[in-house]
């Protein structure tokens, strides 16, 4: 296995506020932000202090093939 040394993380370039509708649907958006972090890991989720929305961000200096669609 290769591995690369990390690189600096970048600021956002695009952020998604994300919600889900229900507690069920809740547990299944966690699984599947999971899924998705660990595939691009240029991807960051955080919960914003301010407004309280839980954020889904993609770095500016992103070379990943994955996007996030609205």
């Amino acid at each position: 296995m290769i591995e690369y040394p990390g690189s600096a993380s970048a600021r956002a370039l695009l952020a998604y506020a994300i919600a889900a509708k229900n507690a069920h649907d809740e547990d299944r958006m966690g699984h599947a932000i999971h899924k998705i972090l660990e595939e691009d890991r240029s991807l960051r989720f955080y919960r914003d202090a301010q407004t309280k929305e839980f954020l889904l961000a993609a770095a500016a200096s992103s070379t990943s093939k994955s996007s996030l669609a609205a």
